[in-house]
């Protein structure tokens, strides 16, 4: 665990095993390394059920059970509360509660809220830009 840990965040699902590929790529190479851009965000890590597992208890092999669990989980180490949600991070940015259709710059991504309710963000839409519409955007 990160010394500057103070706060844990996990997530769990389960994704279609027909896109499981998809899932992993796009959360590897995308997700995870977004949010360990985001202020405060100091570690991701992921884990997974698997059938069978087991682990030695007072030198006895005892099995997990993980029935109805769901296969993929992550641990988010938070160094404050303050950023628990990439909703939380864009409303930061923007400087107040943004309402649908408004849209925020990270890095090389286009960030849309898509759905709000007056008091969270429910629903983002990430757009990654090309280098050069990213760099336009980023001088304006």
């Amino acid at each position: 665990m990160h010394p500057k840990t103070r706060y844990v965040f996990t997530a769990s699902l389960d994704v279609d095993p027909a896109k499981e590929d998809l899932f992993n790529e796009l959360y590897d190479t995308e997700h995870v390394p977004f949010l360990l851009q985001v202020p405060g965000v100091l570690a991701v890590t992921r884990v997974t059920t698997e059938p069978d597992a087991c682990m030695r208890i007072d030198g006895q092999k005892k099995a997990l059970v993980a029935e109805r669990e769901p296969k993929y989980s992550a641990i988010y180490e938070l160094e404050s509360a303050d950023v628990s949600t990439i909703g939380g991070y864009v409303t930061h940015l923007l400087g107040h509660l943004p309402k649908p259709g408004e849209h925020v710059q990270i890095d090389n991504y286009l960030v849309t809220i898509s759905q709000s309710d007056g008091r969270s963000v429910q629903q983002l839409h990430f757009r990654k830009l090309d280098e050069a519409a990213a760099k336009k955007s980023d001088a304006i």
